[in-house]
């Protein structure tokens, strides 16, 4: 492996994680809504809802900080050239 192959794999690297990350937490949050429902109270289903919401979030900030990223380089690159 060459020296300049190090970003890529630090890329590729970040971005398996974060799928994985985001198909783990969806597993989670579906095997938690199932044993909410198997036998129904309200501490359960609470508890199933503040889950899903408490794994997704972080996910939608990061998404939106990355779009918000995005946007500014191509405005740079735009002013740019």
């Amino acid at each position: 492996m060459l020296v300049t192959d190090i970003p890529v794999v630090r890329v590729a690297l970040r971005i398996l994680s974060e799928r994985v990350l985001t198909i783990l937490a969806l597993l989670m949050t579906f095997i938690l809504s199932a044993w909410a429902m198997y036998q129904p109270a309200l501490e359960r289903e609470g508890m199933a809802a503040f889950f899903a919401v408490a794994v997704f979030l972080p996910c939608v900030v990061q998404d939106r900080r990355r779009s918000i990223d995005v946007t500014q380089a191509k405005d740079e690159k735009d002013a740019q050239g």
